[in-house]
């Protein structure tokens, strides 16, 4: 099994069989064992309602549109992947007009000229926190299905 690539919101990691650290409150999280063959190659997580949610887009952004060297503009705008992140955002959680847009940010993946959006949304119980819900969204204006795991807690059971 190959390693993979995980693009987090704030850097990339590599993944396998050794666990993530993650940013934010203190956990070490695994891909969830329903996120599919190893060979997805990028991907983002996102903390919501007591829920991980796992978007792997690795096989989906080899097939978006390029965003040429010469473009001045990428082939989605900043304005449209909010939007369509918002609507997304809908679709996933039970109270997504409670969650506020934090960040928009535009990144390159390692496919020549194929890039896309991380949208993120601050939490609405802690909106200090640097865990908070991200949302893909690719060039073509698709969003990755999410992959969904219950969220890891350092309390030990009782």
């Amino acid at each position: 099994m190959k390693a993979s690539v995980f693009a987090l919101a704030l850097g990339v990691a590599a993944i396998g069989a050794e666990p993530i650290p993650m940013p934010g409150p203190k956990e070490t999280l695994r891909p969830p064992s329903n996120a599919g063959s190893m060979d997805v190659s990028l991907g983002v997580a996102g903390y919501a309602e007591g829920e991980v949610f796992y978007f792997y887009f690795g096989q989906l952004v080899g097939r978006t549109p390029v965003w040429e060297e010469g473009e001045e503009h990428p082939p989605l705008s900043p304005r449209r992947a909010k939007e369509i992140a918002s609507r997304e955002l809908a679709k996933l959680l039970h109270a997504p007009e409670k969650w506020s847009r934090s960040e928009i940010s535009l990144r390159e993946s390692p496919f020549k000229g194929r890039w896309y959006y991380i949208v993120a949304f601050r939490n609405p119980d802690d909106p200090n926190s640097s865990s908070g819900m991200r949302v893909v969204v690719l060039m073509d204006g698709t969003v990755p299905d999410a992959k969904r795991a219950d969220y890891p807690t350092d309390k030990p059971n009782k």
